[in-house]
C-alpha cells in the first residue's frame, strides 16, 4: 500500500512538473502566449513590480507575515517529529 502511494504521488508530481514546464514554454512562445495559463496573471502588478524593482508594501507585507507564520509552524511542527 505505501508502495502504491509513493508511486501515484511521484506520478502526479511529475504531471503537474510537465504541465507547469508546457505553460512555462508556451508563455515564451510569442505566437501561444496567449493559450498560456500564466497568461492570467496580474499584468498590472507583475508590471509595477518590474517598474520599480520592488513589492508594493501591501503585498509584501502579508506575504512577509504568512511566510513567517509557516515557518514558525514547520519548525514547530519538525521539532515534535524528531528525537
Amino acid at each position: 500500500m505505501l508502495l502504491f502511494t509513493v508511486l501515484l504521488f511521484t506520478v502526479l508530481l511529475f504531471t503537474v512538473l510537465q504541465f507547469a514546464v508546457l505553460q512555462f514554454a508556451l508563455c515564451l512562445i510569442q505566437v501561444l502566449t496567449h493559450r498560456s495559463v500564466f497568461h492570467l496573471t496580474d499584468i498590472d502588478a507583475s508590471a509595477r513590480i518590474g517598474a520599480t524593482h520592488a513589492l508594493d508594501r501591501t503585498r509584501g507585507t502579508p506575504l512577509l507575515a504568512v511566510s513567517a507564520i509557516l515557518l514558525v509552524t514547520s519548525l514547530a511542527v519538525f521539532a515534535q517529529r524528531t528525537p
